[in-house]
């Protein structure tokens, strides 16, 4: 499975994104761990995603499946906190789940990306 250049630049979007919000969380509300953490998993996910690519893994149809899932309850963590930051967040991690979706749909049917 090859990645096209918008995959891979909403892939790094998402997980600088999510690296904003782990800061802005880190700083003015460093209780709030689950938030945190879901943040921090979605940035992980996804430069696993991006590497699994880069090293043709046969696991990564695996790792996007699970990175759409961690995708989407960033996006939801994101969209509840109601800021800026976080709605730009929400949108990413949003646009690259559906970006995923698509790339496994296509995989599924048998289409050579």
């Amino acid at each position: 499975m090859e990645l096209d250049i918008e995959m891979i630049k909403a892939c790094r979007m998402t997980a600088l994104s999510c690296r904003q919000c782990v800061s802005v969380i880190s700083v003015e509300e460093p209780i709030v761990g689950v938030y945190l953490r879901s943040f921090k998993q979605c940035e992980d996910i996804c430069f696993a995603f991006l590497q699994a690519a880069a090293d043709n893994s046969v696991y990564l149809g695996k790792i996007a499946f699970l990175c759409i899932g961690l995708l989407e309850e960033c996006a939801e963590i994101a969209e509840y906190k109601n800021d800026k930051i976080f709605l730009q967040t929400a949108s990413s991690c949003r646009d690259f789940s559906g970006r995923l979706t698509q790339l496994l749909s296509l995989e599924k049917i048998g289409v050579t990306i």
